[in-house]
């Protein structure tokens, strides 16, 4: 397996380098983005399903979260980003307080 390479399913373990660190801004615009998608999983799914990356244009889009997961700053990646999990997904937060605490900020 190549430092890029994964298993083709959510939550399957990634073989990747330390990342080189994301600016505020680009971390913003992902949170931004995995937020669309979430919802876009709802508008066209009737719920939110979790996908495999192989499955059709929702799956593929859900490579997002892995994207997130990985410039997450190093407190965040422990424990299966169970705690970045939380973050990420609490909405009662703006894009940009949850960017920061993914990043550690």
């Amino acid at each position: 397996m190549s430092d890029t390479e994964h298993k083709p399913a959510c939550g399957n373990e990634y073989k990747t380098k330390e990342p080189a660190g994301m600016d505020l801004e680009d971390m913003i615009h992902l949170v931004y983005i995995m937020d669309a998608y979430r919802q876009l999983n709802i508008t066209c799914c009737g719920e939110e399903i979790m996908m495999g990356f192989d499955e059709g244009c929702i799956g593929a889009l859900s490579r997002i979260y892995k994207v997130i997961e990985h410039n997450a700053c190093a407190d965040m990646r422990k424990n299966d980003f169970k705690k970045g999990d939380k973050i990420l997904l609490d909405t009662s937060l703006t894009a940009e307080e949850r960017a920061k605490k993914l990043l550690g900020k």
